[in-house]
């Protein structure tokens, strides 16, 4: 999804790092027509799932609980 074109500052894509209590959320801003907004979400999930799988020293959590007795 990479374009030659140039964008005003406001319409530039943002990523925003939310710290949680048992995670980090990665929120990403984009404009986009709004007949591809599906599309290029899935497009922007794919390629982010595909980077992390790249790199072995990254593992992803899940919600869990683990009850000892």
């Amino acid at each position: 999804m990479q374009h030659d074109l140039e964008l005003d500052e406001e319409f530039k894509p943002k990523i925003r790092v939310k710290l949680l209590d048992s995670s980090i959320e990665l929120i990403a801003l984009f404009t986009t027509p709004y007949d591809q907004i599906i599309k290029n979400r899935t497009e922007i999930y794919l390629t982010f799932m595909d980077t992390i799988t790249k790199h072995k020293d990254i593992e992803i959590a899940y919600p869990h609980m683990q009850i000892v007795r």
